[in-house]
């Protein structure tokens, strides 16, 4: 994400002259295009460049070998339906599902879903599933990434599902901190009992490109508002933003 940051005023009330902190925030576009049969242009300001979207530069060279490898292994079994995360760094590792007939395990052995995992593999592990069995691992090696942040990485991984799996006819990104270990009860809220059904519930059924999980009403979300809304939302993300300046949300 690139921005030009203009003059705010913060919660109290300052004249803030802030600019942006998000990690390598002046590294160059890996997303080439260019070289796709069909390119997708985007623009993201009216003062910005218009650029295309694909792994065709040289910066983009692992990434295709991944979506090469993955393509290689998995497309015929899994081009129905792809569900997929990324855990890149001890932190989210731990995070990953490894209880045995847990409710992930239960969903994914129910319906044969197919769920990888994008992990660092930062404790030295070789292993091909989770803990629990039903996330495949994608393991990559972080210096071969276009970033030197894992979180900018996982964002190049969660916004492009359509250029990792360009074989696959759906798609869901499930994020990681969804696997934490929460009450039984909350996951049931949470996360899908069928995840092909989940996905013709919403996207296939309103015929759109995509579909996104509202925010929860949680202080992690909305802070101490009674209700969910955008407000609420953004000045939980301006409060974080002083404890943590160079997230880049």
């Amino acid at each position: 994400t690139q921005y030009i940051a203009k003059p705010v005023h913060d919660l109290d009330g300052r004249d803030d002259r802030s600019v942006c902190l998000s990690p390598e925030r002046d590294a160059p576009w890996v997303l080439d295009g260019s070289c796709e049969k069909h390119q997708h242009l985007t623009n993201f300001s009216s003062i910005g460049p218009i650029r295309s979207c694909g792994f065709c530069g040289d910066d983009a060279a692992y990434l295709r070998e991944i979506r090469d490898e993955i393509s290689v292994k998995f497309q015929k079994k899994c081009s129905d339906l792809v569900v997929y995360g990324a855990a890149l760094g001890v932190k989210y590792e731990d995070m990953l599902s490894s209880e045995e007939g847990g409710h992930i395990a239960k969903v994914v052995k129910r319906h044969g879903t197919c769920f990888f995992q994008f992990v660092t593999a930062t404790r030295g592990t070789r292993n091909t599933l989770t803990g629990d069995g039903s996330q495949n691992l994608i393991v990559i090696d972080p210096a071969r990434m276009p970033y030197k942040s894992n979180r900018r990485n996982t964002k190049v991984i969660k916004f492009n599902p359509g250029l990792i799996f360009p074989w696959a006819d759906r798609v869901i990104w499930q994020d990681v901190k969804l696997q934490r270990k929460i009450p039984r009860f909350e996951k049931r809220i949470f996360l899908p009992n069928d995840y092909m059904l989940h996905f013709k519930r919403t996207v296939e059924r309103f015929g759109t490109c995509s579909s996104f999980m509202a925010l929860p009403l949680h202080h992690l979300s909305v802070q101490k508002a009674k209700e969910v809304n955008i407000k609420a939302h953004c000045d939980t993300i301006i409060s974080a933003a002083w404890s943590r300046p160079t997230v880049s949300d």
